[in-house]
């Protein structure tokens, strides 16, 4: 049997069109590279690894020009920003959008040089003129390859973000779009910039894009499925690596300007969380990134600290930086062009899926928090996955049951709540059976259409690695005191009760009998039929028990959960015209204790 797989369904979410790239012009003449070095700045707050508490003042771009020194703050290891160097190559204005410059700097550190350029995970490094004034953040890289070339998110727009910013904010009204997503440069900067040595032809032909966002995502997460989720998600412009998980109780590392900063879609067990860099801490507001994470505006992700574990050199592609999460440190409440704003003053409340899972002697549970609304159906499955691979140890033939209670609020704010309990088999792979059932199910209730928030899951699975399933061998009909194969058409009258016996066959249990009466509905008349499935049938999913005809609100989604057979049982439903018009329905249900597969069906003629 064909098992689909949650995550691997179409996008309930449309991706925004690409942009066309252009660029309307470059400020200033462009000269040829040089290791010029910049009267280094303090470290952040005075002393490296102090969080800074005074806001620093922003250099306007007008005041920005070729060959100017610049230095700036970012952490390769540990939590301690460290200096880099550089020099002003030039600006682009309207680069990223309209009235949105660019500027162009060439950077040099020890370890920038060593990993030949620029890394995932440095959006946000605060960029200094020469006064000590911010110039703005390290956001924009080659696409293809590792460069010291960066694009910096002029300090100005990022400020402008700030309750109370500094200094005069940008007259331009916050971003309502993503930007561009290449950022072409004109043919003088790219043929100096080849001449020295910073890149290659081939590699400026890419132009500049949005640094790739180190993704942290948990180690276990199968590569096709992990892509299907970020596409649904809008999420392509990132770099994936593997890290433990964050939790309320993992260290509390400091965020200051220049350090990590980290901001999770979800923490916990399960934990997809962003990793860049922190460019000011303006008293208890904090501006990072220099690009947008999920471009959402408003926004109530939860910020953490992080420590940087090593950044990973790839000559194919851009370095990244590899991290450590820490526990939740506050809110990100702006999630705009110009790159986030954060607060430390509180940490959003997160709704939570916790599981207890057992398999003989073994158990474990855990709980995950999930801040992201949209990622709600996907992180709980893999949730409820990732704890059952811990426990089962193994992806492998078995049975379980499982049963989960889900609560939430509608969009009037009233309380809605479920309880679902089942039974799972799979001959090969048991661990993804009861979360995609359950990742069906929260998804579905996710697109009905109303704006609905879950505020909890709670969930428990008892495994065994004895696999166990029953499968339809064949449907009879009592006749004449036997048993007898069922006529083609089977004739009836309206209100008569008709015995039927389904036998079941299996290789690990005894064939056994289920007796299912059926009543013919008084009113109906005409043709019809009768069918007799398994509860497994499909895989269990409720999609197939769903009348295609009934729509789509929530309280019918709801219902239909709710009333969607368990894999254990054998179903006969019957359905057949009404005099009246529509149709007329019965439905029988009979547990065995056991998965059961298989599909028998008979045409029906009701006759008065």
């Amino acid at each position: 049997m064909t098992r689909h797989r949650m995550g691997l369904l179409p996008r309930h979410e449309r991706r925004r069109p690409s942009r066309p790239a252009f660029v309307a012009g470059v400020l200033g003449a462009l000269v040829a590279v040089s290791a010029t070095t910049a009267p280094a700045r303090s470290a952040p707050g005075g002393e490296a690894g102090v969080p800074d508490t005074e806001c620093p003042a922003a250099a306007t771009v007008a005041s920005v020009a070729p060959e100017d020194p610049v230095t700036g703050w970012t952490v390769s290891k540990g939590t301690t920003p460290e200096l880099f160097e550089g020099e002003v190559l030039g600006v682009l204005e309207d680069a990223v959008s309209p009235g949105f410059p660019l500027i162009v700097a060439r950077l040099t550190s020890p370890e920038i040089d060593r990993v030949g350029g620029i890394w995932s995970g440095m959006s946000g490094s605060p960029v200094y003129d020469s006064s000590g004034n911010l110039l703005g953040a390290v956001a924009y890289g080659f696409a293809y390859s590792p460069s010291p070339v960066a694009g910096i998110t002029p300090a100005e727009e990022m400020q402008a973000l700030l309750s109370e910013p500094p200094t005069a904010a940008a007259s331009s009204p916050l971003a309502t779009a993503a930007g561009r997503e290449r950022i072409d440069l004109p043919g003088t900067m790219e043929r100096r910039l080849v001449a020295s040595g910073a890149a290659t032809a081939a590699e400026f032909s890419g132009g500049l894009t949005r640094l790739p966002i180190a993704l942290a995502v948990p180690g276990t997460v199968p590569k096709k499925r992990l892509a299907a989720t970020l596409e649904r998600m809008g999420m392509d412009g990132v770099r994936v690596f593997a890290t433990g998980s964050a939790a309320p109780s993992s260290p509390d590392y400091p965020i200051v300007s220049g350090g990590n900063l980290a901001v999770s879609e979800s923490y916990g067990d399960v934990t997809f969380a962003g990793v860049g860099t922190a460019t000011a801490v303006c008293d208890d507001e904090i501006l990072a990134f220099g690009h947008p994470f999920a471009f959402t505006g408003k926004s109530a992700l939860t910020m953490h600290g992080a420590s940087a574990v090593y950044v990973q050199e790839d000559p194919n592609w851009v370095p990244f930086k590899m991290s450590r999460l820490g526990a939740p440190s506050g809110t990100v409440t702006q999630d705009r062009m110009a790159g986030l704003l954060a607060t430390q003053t509180a940490i959003p409340s997160a709704p939570d899926i916790t599981t207890s899972v057992t398999s003989g002697t073994r158990g474990r549970t855990g709980t995950t928090y999930i801040p992201a609304r949209n990622w709600f159906a996907d992180v709980s499955a893999y949730h409820l996955l990732f704890n059952q691979e811990r426990v089962f140890d193994a992806h492998a033939e078995g049975a379980q049951t499982s049963s989960w209670t889900v609560k939430g609020l509608r969009a009037d704010g009233s309380a809605f709540d479920y309880t679902r309990a089942d039974r799972f088999a799979h001959p090969d792979d048991l661990v993804w059976s009861a979360p995609d059932e359950l990742f069906m199910q929260l998804f579905k209730l996710m697109n009905t259409g109303e704006r609905i928030s879950f505020t909890e899951v709670d969930a428990s699975s008892a495994m065994s690695p004895d696999y166990q399933a029953y499968a339809i061998k064949k449907v009879e009909i009592r006749r004449d005191g036997e048993w007898r194969r069922v006529p083609r058409p089977l004739q009836v009258r309206p209100g008569v009760t008709k015995k039927f016996r389904v036998t079941l066959t299996s290789d690990q249990l005894p064939d056994r009998y289920v007796r299912l009466p059926v009543t013919v509905p008084r009113s109906a008349v005409g043709e019809g039929y009768l069918t007799f499935r398994g509860g497994n049938t499909y895989g269990g999913w409720e999609e197939f028990w769903y009348d295609p005809t009934s729509g789509s609100s929530f309280d019918k989604e709801l219902a239909k959960i709710k009333a969607t057979p368990r894999n254990d049982t054998v179903v006969a439903d019957l359905q057949v015209a009404r005099r009246s018009g529509g149709a007329a329905t019965r439905s029988v249900r009979v547990g065995t204790g056991a998965v059961v597969d298989g599909f028998r069906s008979a045409s029906l003629v009701v006759r008065r």
